[in-house]
């Protein structure tokens, strides 16, 4: 009875209600916005978002398709007489990165570039998605009107 004893010491003594389960972790729910989501050749934009993976780089870019409508800037109109309405090739530029915070969310400004007169680009944000080896991509149109 002394083993028992003796053995029975050394364990640590736990009562069901002592035991605090871990807060259950969810992922951010996937987001992107831009912040105006109307904007000039040349402007500035705010892109915030969610869903990437924590300390991960979060890179941003504009894209189009060919044929895409047009907004070209007063002085390209003036340069030449009749421009094209749309545009002859795909195209895309890369923006900016950022990091992703703890909870997986992001926020950077980005210049629209000067020379990007598409009407209505596919803005774009890519990271490596949560508990995956995939990146994820999120997408949203942003209009740039030009004067």
């Amino acid at each position: 009875m002394v083993l028992v004893a003796v053995a029975g010491a050394a364990l640590p003594l736990t009562r069901p209600h002592d035991h605090q389960p871990a807060p259950a972790t969810t992922a951010a729910p996937r987001t992107l916005t831009a912040d105006p989501a109307k904007t000039v050749s040349g402007g500035l934009i705010t892109i915030s978002g969610a869903g990437c993976t924590p300390g991960r780089t979060v890179s941003f870019g504009l894209r189009w398709d060919a044929g895409a409508p047009l907004s070209p800037t007063m002085t390209q109109r003036k340069e030449q007489l009749n421009p094209p309405a749309t545009a002859p090739t795909a195209g895309s530029r890369d923006l900016t990165t950022t990091t992703a915070l703890a909870t997986g969310t992001f926020t950077v400004k980005a210049t629209v570039p000067a020379d990007v007169t598409i009407r209505a680009p596919t803005l774009w944000a890519r990271c490596p998605a949560p508990d995956t080896t995939n990146l994820l991509t999120q997408s949203v149109l942003i209009q740039i009107n030009n004067p």
